[in-house]
């Protein structure tokens, strides 16, 4: 006999098996339309009973910031969670003190260090021992912790356990993890300095913390990469502000991003991958690589985590 709870029937089969089994009986005391609401009723488990339930997504939280647009960043951090430059650690400007601070990490070029007047190439012994010295807190340039996409499409680079990384150009859209920004272009006077603080190490051997960063939507040729490792014992800090505030000289005066005049205007973005804190802030300057200049004149347009 057919298990009719789980075969489904159509209302003409299941008349037609209660006239089989008895029309007598069935006329005195059968109403088809209630048995068939009572057997649903009954079985409400049956999958091709039951009416489809849609899927429903919750939409990303997108925040705007001027011609910024950020997916999966929070609106609000707890700035007691942030770390951020204090005791030993000097920010001057105000500026990312959650990335920029010094005593910070150092890119350097072979005249570290030089103190004479003629060429510095390898004549630098004194600089050599002070990045030695750092326990990879000081690293020289290298195709590992510099290096310019040539090619399109995309690109991926390593934000190092305990490390950081900055990115300038004059448009990119950055994925890390949840972390989708866009940083559209702004015209030819434009240009982005995107800086990110990797996940904090966590002092144990084979394990892996270094997070893989997405890079799209940017210029063949005219979007550099530098990676600032963590030191061999602790992870490091901060970038160096000093440093920092070179690159901002270097971008208004002569940087190649936009051609052999540099720009006149600057976005730093600064987020933290381990609390999410993001701030955004812009920079206006006239040619001039005075490290003084670029300490001025900054104008904060978003902060998750402090106020101003």
């Amino acid at each position: 006999m057919t298990d009719i709870l789980n075969t489904h029937i159509s209302r003409r089969q299941f008349l037609g098996a209660g006239v089989a089994a008895g029309l007598a009986a069935l006329a005195a005391v059968f109403d088809p339309d209630q048995v068939w609401a009572n057997r649903v009723d009954s079985i409400p488990s049956h999958p091709e009973m039951l009416p489809p339930v849609a899927a429903t997504e919750t939409p990303p939280v997108v925040i705007e910031v001027g011609e910024v647009r950020m997916q999966g960043i929070p609106k609000e951090v707890n700035p007691e969670v942030v770390d951020s430059a204090k005791g030993d650690f000097i920010n001057k400007t105000g500026v990312a003190p959650h990335i920029f601070a010094d005593p910070g990490g150092l890119l350097v070029g072979p005249d570290f260090g030089y103190t004479g007047t003629g060429n510095p190439w390898s004549a630098s012994p004194e600089g050599w021992k002070t990045m030695y010295e750092a326990n990879g807190g000081i690293q020289p340039f290298s195709p590992v912790t510099q290096e310019v996409v040539r090619w399109s499409g995309e690109a991926y680079q390593n934000l190092p356990e305990g490390g950081f990384g900055i990115y300038t150009g004059g448009q990119m859209t950055v994925t890390i993890g949840d972390a989708v920004i866009e940083m559209p272009p702004q015209g030819p006077g434009h240009i982005y300095m995107f800086a990110a603080r990797g996940l904090y190490p966590d002092g144990k051997q084979d394990t892996d913390h270094n997070t893989t960063v997405q890079i799209t939507d940017y210029r063949p040729g005219h979007l550099q990469l530098l990676m600032y490792q963590s030191r061999q014992k602790t992870g490091l800090a901060f970038i160096s502000e000093d440093q920092f505030l070179q690159m901002v000289a270097t971008a208004h005066t002569m940087g190649t991003n936009c051609g052999a005049e540099g720009c006149s205007k600057l976005t730093l973005v600064a987020y933290d991958s381990n609390t999410g804190a993001m701030e955004i802030l812009s920079h206006s300057q006239g040619r001039s690589l005075d490290v003084a200049k670029a300490k001025e004149n900054w104008r904060v347009f978003f902060s998750n985590w402090r106020t101003f």
